[in-house]
């Protein structure tokens, strides 16, 4: 997951706060004009996309990337195998992030901009239906559950700080109070692990009950900007601006943690496709200068560092496909980003 559209503006002021100037315009161009982005430094093809991308994800059969668009409204639909985009699908205003279910057959996309959810067939390339979530709900982040009667989602609302279930089938919503800013929502079997971005507080929400049933939080006491699950555990890892954490949502326990890449700011976690690694991307800004930054390569087992891999300066989302790395990065007033793909370590 990557740093959610509609904590855009909060990031940038804690950033700024501490002396970093972005360049960030929570997705809609500015007056002002940053340096075009520099030549790729790391491995792999790259080509202009021709918009600014809020979040990326890869289909569960790796063969498309979605790419959601919050300035233009759409998703870009990118074929992995042709390195083409073969569709763009509208979507609701400010669309935030886009999940799969389990058999690919539909991508929910979550709308910040009127609090709905649209659903893309990915067959037709097509939206097939609109869910309203809640008034204000502030929605972002979404997991889907498969379940016998249809798929279930579940979205955090930063701005109700509640977690949302929606039942395709029906169109019901509930609810459950959660952390005051919620910022992941992670489906880990029968929980979903919601993460904060103003504090260190961690919940795990049991879906049949939709009550919290666990919380906890970070051993570094630091915030979370963003997740990933371990397929095959009952694992996640949440990273932000003190590193990344492993939590355990079966426990309600940290198993370990990896200080960030310094200096930098978390822009993304992913989780390689074998399960081995996670991938937090960090983007650097010392002195308010935007500067080449870094994937960090974290083993899940240890913990620890495996290698780092450069990548250009104001780079800002990532997803993991069959062997490959993908990354945007580009000046985010230029609503041109360019996708880079990289070899996986």
């Amino acid at each position: 997951m990557n740093v959610p559209h509609r904590l855009a503006t909060r990031t940038i002021a804690i950033l700024a706060a501490a002396g970093i100037a972005t360049g960030l315009t929570c997705g809609v161009a500015s007056a002002s004009t940053l340096p075009a982005a520099p030549a790729p430094t790391a491995s792999g093809v790259s080509f202009p996309i021709g918009t600014s991308v809020a979040a990326i994800s890869v289909s569960p059969d790796g063969r498309q990337a979605y790419l959601v668009s919050a300035t233009t409204n759409s998703v870009r639909i990118l074929d992995l195998q042709t390195r083409t985009i073969v569709a763009s699908v509208p979507v609701g205003r400010e669309p935030d992030n886009v999940s799969f279910d389990a058999s690919g057959t539909f991508a929910y996309v979550c709308n910040l901009g009127d609090d709905t959810v649209s659903v893309i067939d990915t067959a037709t390339q097509q939206v097939v239906r609109t869910l309203p979530v809640a008034p204000e709900a502030g929605v972002g982040e979404l997991a889907v559950q498969t379940t016998p009667t249809g798929d279930m989602l579940y979205i955090d609302g930063t701005k109700s700080g509640r977690l949302y279930q929606v039942d395709t089938s029906t169109g019901v919503v509930e609810s459950v109070a959660v952390t005051s800013e919620p910022t992941t929502a992670l489906l880990v079997g029968d929980d979903v692990v919601v993460a904060d971005f103003s504090s260190d507080a961690v919940d795990v929400v049991d879906t049949a009950t939709m009550t919290v049933t666990k919380t906890a939080h970070r051993p570094d006491q630091g915030w979370t900007i963003n997740g990933a699950v371990l397929p095959g555990a009952t694992t996640v890892t949440l990273g932000g601006p003190a590193g990344t954490a492993w939590f355990d949502a079966a426990t309600g326990t940290f198993l370990g943690g990896a200080a960030g890449t310094a200096p930098g700011n978390p822009m993304g976690t992913a989780t390689g496709t074998d399960g081995a690694d996670t991938y937090a991307l960090y983007g650097s800004f010392p002195d308010g200068k935007p500067q080449p930054g870094v994937i960090q390569v974290l083993n899940n087992t240890t913990h620890t560092d495996v290698t780092t891999i450069p990548v250009p300066q104001q780079s800002w989302h990532l997803a993991a496909a069959p062997g490959e790395i993908l990354i945007t990065h580009g000046n985010p007033n230029a609503n041109n980003d360019t996708l880079q793909f990289i070899p996986e370590p």
